[in-house]
């Protein structure tokens, strides 16, 4: 029986202990036992499999971030564990899975900050227009002290364990099959997709640029163009390319104004489980795991912007004066995202810092 009919059997009242460990021996509900702790030659190992189900393709770099952590653990900490992962929405598309890994269907999904909206607003800022303006800017708050913060906040809403947080494709890019964009004045008008009960600050920003914000989900969105029911996306170049909106859409403009974190999060029954001599190695271990995903991520970012050229869609990048009016314009929205008016305070004095 494969994991996703085990999944399935789950959601019709079998225990989630025969879910994980029959996906990963396919053995009876009736001859399990509870996970043990084995140590042989200074190593250790946790026999209790861990369910991964990502919505990243196999090698992406959400992906590479949870699939390189039982390699780190071994390699450097003498530590094995299992980690068994199924990308590609195999188990549950997006909001399924953040369910999934709450009700525990599976022990750990990965999903952008837009995505977690409708379960905390622990990450809601994150969505606000040139908060970061590079990505070490991006990757040096995803590790103070204000995101641990947020983290807990998270935490405690959902209830899951927060891991290190991964890039999930860089900086959004505009497209349209209207017109070029070069300014605020072009995009005028053009209905533009906006996440499926995603926050009201990306509503805002788009709405101020000129554009017809479009709520719509992410598997929609292809036949959506098809249909007329939007002109464009603003989503990261990989996701992009990789759903193949270059064959509906030809017109890019490189609008840097939201890098997007991808929030990695474990069932907390399955944190609370894992014994605590691994929980601190496999923290490290998911961090750099993260830093290894982030620095693919980053290069692909550029290397997708090419491939969208490749196929025909013609990016336009805006002027130093053109850029300032497209940021000019979102900042002035910050007021209206329904934020803390003390964490926004935080925030400007971040970004002015």
């Amino acid at each position: 029986m494969t994991v996703k009919k085990l999944v399935e059997v789950a959601s019709r009242g079998v225990s989630r202990r025969f879910v994980l460990q029959g996906a990963a021996a396919g053995v009876a509900a009736s001859s399990l036992g509870f996970p043990n702790i084995a140590r042989a030659q200074g190593r250790i190992s946790w026999d209790r499999p861990i369910i991964a189900g990502l919505n990243g393709r196999e090698g992406d770099p959400t992906d590479i971030s949870i699939r390189r952590i039982p390699e780190i653990l071994a390699q450097q900490y003498d530590i094995d564990i299992i980690i068994e992962i199924y990308p590609s929405s195999q188990l549950a598309a997006d909001i399924g899975q953040i369910e999934g890994v709450q009700n525990g269907l599976m022990d750990i999904a990965s999903n952008a900050t837009a995505a977690v909206y409708g379960f905390t607003d622990a990450y809601h800022f994150m969505d606000l227009p040139f908060l970061f303006p590079t990505w070490n800017d991006a990757l040096g708050f995803a590790q103070s002290d204000m995101m641990a913060e947020r983290n807990a906040i998270a935490e405690q809403d959902m209830p899951l364990k927060i891991l290190p947080l991964v890039g999930a494709g860089g900086y959004r890019l505009l497209t349209n099959n209207v017109r070029p964009v070069h300014t605020p004045a072009d995009f005028e008008g053009i209905k533009v997709r906006s996440s499926f009960g995603g926050s009201i600050i990306d509503i805002n920003t788009l709405a101020a640029w000129g554009g017809s914000p479009t709520p719509l989900p992410w598997g929609e969105s292809y036949t959506g163009v098809q249909q007329g029911i939007i002109d464009g996306m603003f989503v990261q170049p990989i996701w992009t390319y990789l759903a193949n909106f270059a064959e509906v859409l030809d017109q890019g403009t490189q609008v840097p104004s939201n890098w997007v974190g991808q929030i990695q999060m474990m069932n907390i029954n399955t944190w609370n489980e894992m014994p605590d001599e691994i929980k601190g190695p496999f923290m490290e271990a998911a961090q750099i795991a993260a830093d290894e995903g982030n620095v693919l991520d980053r290069d692909l970012e550029s290397q997708y912007i090419t491939r969208l050229e490749e196929a025909g869609m013609a990016i336009y990048t805006p002027t130093p004066d053109e850029m300032a009016e497209w940021r000019e314009i979102a900042l002035a929205t910050w007021d209206e995202s329904e934020l803390d008016p003390a964490l926004i305070t935080q925030l400007r004095q971040m970004v002015d810092g």
